[in-house]
């Protein structure tokens, strides 16, 4: 009698840890070799880091820089600050590179039911824990290093801190000071910080016995952290020349590639509004964006169950919201913020990685109203959403590197690191993306070889393309020289041994590529 009354009178605490042993287990299972390979994106940053780290500047001969040039229009720097002291201690490997995400990712969830729990209660917190603990999308997105998921944790963490600034306002500082990191994490994310944030500061001047210097000191450290990347867009949007910044290097790219992923603004207004739209109702209602790093298709980003109770949910939150006290105004507003963001952009999973906390709160509220009102339904759903799981771990863990073999080039590492330091040449497939970032990464060149030796196809584009470096080369030549030192590296579905006949050559595999190297 007593344990049962013990598991009783715990039963909240037992199912919450229950359920995150079931999220660190499907985030830590096979780490590192799922995705098999490595991704453009994640090598690039990486290299530059190892690169800042070690010879003082990056792979554009910047040190330390607010916003990386990297492929010419630039990528975020948040991640690859934070993914520096991993390199140093484990050296530069997808493990290391990775591990950052995992470790913020599972913290992320305890977070996310502190911030329910503080809007809406125990038991909207622990249906919201349990529905991103075995999301799609947050798994997946654990597991890799796309330096823009970055923002996620952070905005959780921000908007967890506003909704405790209602009992201790100095927690609103440190609110806006962690929106201010996630415009690091992901630049996009200035257009929902510009909605979200005024929003959020408007409601904490409306509370009752808040302290006011608290709501300007938060404003006065956002305006601070985030004053690097003011300065970065000034110099790229006035032509301005770059320049150094408290010991941070302000350059210029090559051009802004805004209008690729902020489209609303180019072009027909109206036409670019109505095709965010449609794009932002299809990927609501199949939860899927047609990329395979983002989700899984017939499963979805978020389970394809759960989509009604997203819509389900905005009738208790909008009865919550009767009460400008009441701390359901900043889920609120974020989805709010979220959605009119997400219209403004290209959509796809990532770009809109901000909108997906809020949609699960959302979904967690549609499934305990649903609950309280239909006796039986606990169960019934519970199972379905367990069956759903399953059925994602099923193809994830099983087919899931063979489908995502285009975007995460599995073996192509592996093979690099395999050539004879004795080859005069090595020839990349030009079926993989920037193949020469690969090559960087996996030598650890120096960036100053690099730069004395890199011929573009295009310099000065947006996105530049490498056309040599050092011994590399872009592309597999139609014919062989027989008589060059060289390796090549093809892709399994380019891979055709006659090319070879006659030629005395060492030929192995690596995942989903071949290595040929010339021994004659």
């Amino acid at each position: 009698m007593g344990l049962q009354n013990w598991i009783q009178n715990h039963r909240y605490g037992l199912v919450f840890i229950l359920i995150l042993f079931l999220a660190v287990a499907v985030r830590v299972f096979e780490f590192g070799q799922l995705p098999y390979g490595i991704n453009q994106d994640e090598a690039s940053m990486a290299y530059d880091a190892y690169a800042d780290m070690t010879y003082g500047m990056d792979r554009n001969g910047d040190h330390n820089p607010v916003y990386a040039v990297a492929w010419g229009s630039g990528q975020n720097m948040g991640y690859n600050y934070l993914v520096r002291p991993f390199i140093a201690l484990f050296g530069l490997n997808i493990v290391a590179v990775r591990l950052p995400m995992l470790l913020l990712s599972l913290p992320t969830l305890v977070l996310f039911h502190g911030f329910l729990k503080e809007c809406f209660g125990r038991k909207t917190a622990l249906m919201g824990f349990f529905l991103i603990a075995i999301c799609p999308w947050h798994i997946m997105m654990s597991r890799w290093a796309l330096e823009s998921n970055l923002a996620v944790p952070l905005m959780v963490g921000a908007a967890y801190a506003f909704a405790l600034a209602r009992r201790r306002n100095a927690f609103f500082i440190l609110g806006m000071a962690l929106a201010g990191l996630c415009l690091y994490a992901y630049s996009a994310t200035m257009i929902f910080m510009a909605l979200f944030l005024p929003a959020v500061t408007l409601w904490a001047l409306l509370q009752k016995g808040w302290k006011r210097r608290y709501i300007f000191m938060g404003c006065g450290a956002f305006l601070v952290v985030a004053l690097p990347l003011i300065l970065f867009l000034a110099v790229n949007m006035l032509g301005l020349e770059p320049f150094t910044f408290l010991g941070l290097s302000i350059p210029r790219l090559t051009a802004m590639r805004s209008g690729a992923t902020v489209n609303l603004f180019s072009g027909n207004f109206f036409a670019n509004l109505w095709g965010n739209l449609i794009s932002l109702l299809r990927l609501l209602f199949t939860m899927d964006d047609g990329l395979i790093s983002n989700a899984i298709p017939g499963i979805g980003a978020i389970y394809l169950m759960a989509v009604p109770f997203i819509f389900l949910g905005t009738l208790p939150l909008i009865k919550a919201l009767r009460s400008r006290n009441s701390a359901a105004w900043i889920p609120a507003l974020w989805a709010g913020a979220a959605v009119l963001h997400t219209l403004t952009i290209v959509v796809n999973i990532n770009r809109c990685n901000i909108l997906f906390p809020a949609l699960i709160a959302l979904a967690a509220m549609g499934f305990i109203y649903f609950m309280e009102r239909i006796r039986g339904s606990v169960s019934f759903l519970l199972a379905g959403l367990l069956i759903s799981f399953t059925l994602f771990c099923g193809q994830y863990f099983s087919d899931y590197n063979a489908r995502a073999q285009n975007l995460f080039f599995g073996g192509f590492d592996e093979a690099l690191a395999q050539i004879s330091e004795q080859t005069d040449r090595v020839y990349l497939s030009s079926k993989v993306q920037q193949p020469y970032i690969f090559a960087l990464y996996q030598d650890k060149t120096d960036p100053r070889l690099y730069l004395d030796t890199v011929e573009f196809y295009n310099p000065g584009d947006p996105f530049e393309f490498v056309r040599s470096f050092d011994r590399y080369r872009t592309g597999i030549p139609e014919r062989i020289d027989p008589t060059e030192r060289a390796a090549y590296i093809l892709r399994s579905d380019e891979y055709d041994s006659s090319i070879f006949d006659g030629i005395p050559c060492e030929i192995k595999a690596f995942g989903y590529y071949y290595l040929v190297q010339v021994t004659g």
